[in-house]
């Protein structure tokens, strides 16, 4: 059985006006995955220049295709789409999605093991102070709670993160023994 992936765009959201295209398996994250990235290209100068006017892209699901073939899809809608005459922002023909081989993620990650990742005390004291008095607002708490209402988590979900918390504590422990 074959997966799907969704081809989506991004927009001007004042215009209408198609600026991005790429794919995603999951598009009600991929939108902020965009807003965070802190890359310098063409879309992200474009996202930003929204955000100086508090403004956000609009996500829209293109069409949703087997992922055995997305790559000729994303080509051919971006080929067809600057065809059309319109100014996007990808930095390619499209269809060059990076996918990390078995290889190289070993790599990746013997290049992290042994890493440690502590505060000096003085450094957590910084953090400490820096965030002493910090309150959210009534609405942005109350924000956070609608979003949440209704979310229901499984046991086996809750004794997972229970469990990834507590390993990671005690990992924790053991590499940073003054915590």
């Amino acid at each position: 059985m074959t997966g799907f992936v969704y081809i989506y765009v991004l927009c001007d959201p004042e215009t209408g006006e198609v600026r991005y295209l790429g794919k995603t398996k999951t598009p009600e994250t991929r939108l902020a995955q965009h807003l965070s990235d802190a890359r310098h290209n063409h879309r992200v100068a474009w996202i930003q220049s929204l955000a100086r006017r508090r403004l956000t892209p609009a996500l829209r699901v293109w069409d949703m295709v087997p992922d055995h073939n997305w790559q000729n899809w994303e080509r051919f809608y971006i080929q067809s789409l600057r065809q059309t005459g319109a100014r996007l922002v990808n930095g390619t023909a499209g269809g060059d999605g990076v996918v990390a081989t078995p290889e190289v993620r070993a790599k990746m990650s013997a290049a992290k093991l042994g890493r440690t990742f502590c505060h000096s005390t003085e450094t957590k004291l910084k953090i400490g102070n820096a965030n002493r008095g910090k309150t959210r607002s009534l609405e942005f708490r109350n924000k956070i709670s609608d979003a949440n209402r209704g979310r229901i988590v499984s046991r086996k979900t809750r004794d997972k993160m229970q469990s990834s918390q507590l390993s990671r504590w005690k990992r924790q422990k053991e590499v940073c023994p003054t915590n």
